[in-house]
């Protein structure tokens, strides 16, 4: 199934999650299976992408970065999200779930890779 992806495009060039650093940030390849990392996927936390084009360039305009968005083949596509979890905590190894709902059209992907860049700023 194919799914939009957000990145963010860091100093060095690297296409990295858009919100995560440290502990859980994951760097994406295009053309290349990216997993989650191993503790998230083992709590039940995968790749988040976006089921629509619009809602991921939704998410990607709000953001004050270099952002790209790509389509994306993804692999084992969960819709029943778990909590959403406080970033900070996330960073340093802790799952702290909020009560704020996942952006409209989130989903998460056991396995993602990146096909063609569709929009970038």
């Amino acid at each position: 199934m194919y799914v939009y992806k957000v990145v963010y495009v860091d100093e060095s060039g690297k296409r990295i999650s858009a919100f995560l650093r440290h502990k859980a940030c994951v760097v994406y390849k295009p053309g290349e299976w990216i997993e989650p990392p191993r503790w998230l996927a083992a709590r039940g936390y995968y790749l988040t992408a976006f089921r629509e084009y619009r809602f991921a360039k939704q998410l990607a305009d709000s953001l004050p970065l270099y952002t790209e968005v790509w389509l994306a083949e993804a692999d084992g596509i969960l819709t029943d999200l778990p909590p959403r979890c406080d970033i900070v905590a996330i960073d340093i190894g802790e799952l702290e779930p909020l009560e704020i709902p996942w952006p409209t059209g989130t989903v998460m992907c056991r396995r993602l890779k990146l096909l063609r860049r569709v929009w970038w700023w």
